[in-house]
């Protein structure tokens, strides 16, 4: 985050190999590509409208971030699409039971690896 003398923020999000800046006016983003376009092979990409699977919408200056697809994705890979909605993963006083894994084996949820949990590829 920079903040100039003309009390314009500046950020820039950098991941592997993306970046997104965000500033308040057109043209000190320009300035700032086009010093980074200056220094280095980089091709702009237009406006983000997802990363991370991350949706980014714009409506009337105002941004929202929303995950609704990701997290549909995910219930339908672990076949859980039509499940009960509820405010909170558990309801109040389920007990959580401990598993118990038997030594080198892969911890499995309804049949699939727990690292899909964190984000199934095909999503």
């Amino acid at each position: 985050m920079k903040c100039d003398n003309k009390r314009r923020l500046t950020y820039i999000a950098v991941y592997v190999d993306d970046l997104i800046i965000l500033v308040s006016t057109i043209a000190a983003f320009t300035e700032l590509r086009d010093l980074f376009m200056s220094c280095f092979n980089i091709k702009d990409l237009g406006e983000v409208f997802c990363i991370l699977r991350v949706k980014i919408t714009c409506t009337d200056g105002t941004y929202t971030l929303s995950q609704n697809s990701y997290l549909i994705g995910t219930l339908q890979h672990f076949s859980m699409a039509d499940c009960k909605l509820l405010p909170t993963p558990f309801c109040g006083g389920d007990v959580v039971p401990l598993c118990s894994f038997k030594a080198h084996s892969k911890p499995k949820i309804a049949d699939k690896a727990i690292s899909g949990v964190v984000g199934p590829k095909e999503l």
